[in-house]
C-alpha cells in the first residue's frame, strides 16, 4: 500500500483556502465522547436521495422496507437512515486508534467509513493509499490528500477532504430540498402512469398524501376514499 501521495498534482495546498470553523477544525475531542455532527449528517444525506416509494430498489434514503404498504414520509425515511448511521458509528468509533481528534477529522473519517466500509484505506489513481498509516501518524494534510485523491465516489471523497481540513460542510441538499425533490419525483412518476406494480402505485399514493395531505392528480374518487379510510386507521 502507498504511504504517500506521490504525484504533486494530487496534493492540495490547503493553506490557500479559508477554514470555515476554527473550533471544529482544530479543537481536539476525546474520541469516545465524539459524535458525528449534524452538519456532517446533512452532508452525508445529500449523497443519496429521498423516495417515498420503491424506485428501482431504492426507498426512503436508501434504507427501509421496499414493500412498506404506505410508503415513507421524509421524516420516516430519515429516522430509518439515522438509525443505520448511528449503528455504524458505534462500530466505527471503536476502531479509531487515537485518543482524540477534531470534530471535522472525526466527521470526515466517519463519512468515509459509512460510504466505503473502511477508513483504513482509500483507492486512488496511484494505487491503494494506506490511510491508517496517515491517521496514526496524525499527518492530517496527508490524510486529506489521500481522501481527496480517492477515485471511488470521487465527489464524496472531495467533500470529506474539504470537511477534514476546512470544516466546510456547505451543501444545498438539505432535508427540505430532499423532501421537495421526493414530492416532485412521486408526482412525475405517478403522472407518467407506466408502473405496472400496483403495490408501488399504492406506495406513491399513500406516501404522497401522508407527506403533503393532498391527493395526487387524477386519482379516482374510489382510491381517495380508500386512502382516507386506511390513513385514518394508522
Amino acid at each position: 500500500m502507498l504511504k504517500y501521495v506521490s504525484d504533486p498534482k494530487l496534493r492540495i495546498n490547503w493553506s490557500d483556502f479559508v477554514i470555515k470553523d476554527d473550533f471544529a477544525a482544530k479543537f481536539r475531542i476525546d474520541v469516545y465522547q465524539s459524535i458525528v455532527s449534524e452538519n456532517m449528517l446533512t452532508l452525508m444525506l445529500g449523497e443519496t436521495y429521498y423516495s417515498m416509494f420503491n424506485n428501482n430498489g431504492h426507498i426512503g434514503y436508501g434504507v427501509g422496507d421496499l414493500k412498506k404498504e404506505f410508503g415513507y414520509t421524509e421524516q420516516e425515511a430519515f429516522s430509518e437512515w439515522i438509525k443505520q448511521a448511528k449503528k455504524k458509528e458505534r462500530v466505527f468509533r471503536d476502531t479509531i486508534p487515537l485518543i482524540s481528534m477534531s470534530q471535522s477529522q472525526y466527521d470526515a473519517l466517519f463519512s468515509l467509513y459509512y460510504h466505503t466500509g473502511t477508513w483504513r484505506t482509500v483507492q486512488g489513481i496511484e494505487g491503494l493509499y494506506d490511510l491508517e498509516y496517515a491517521v496514526t501518524s496524525e499527518n492530517w494534510l496527508l490524510v486529506s490528500d489521500m481522501i481527496n485523491a480517492g477515485i471511488i465516489e470521487p465527489d464524496t471523497r472531495r467533500k470529506e477532504a474539504r470537511v477534514l481540513q476546512l470544516a466546510d460542510y456547505s451543501t444545498e441538499r438539505t432535508r427540505a430540498f430532499q423532501r421537495n425533490k421526493g414530492i416532485q419525483l412521486a408526482r412525475r412518476v405517478y403522472k407518467a402512469g407506466d408502473i405496472s406494480d400496483q403495490a408501488i402505485v399504492r406506495q406513491i399514493e399513500f406516501g404522497y398524501y401522508r407527506q403533503t395531505t393532498a391527493f395526487l392528480p387524477r386519482m379516482t374518487e374510489l382510491r381517495k376514499r380508500e386512502l382516507l379510510l386506511k390513513v385514518g386507521q394508522l
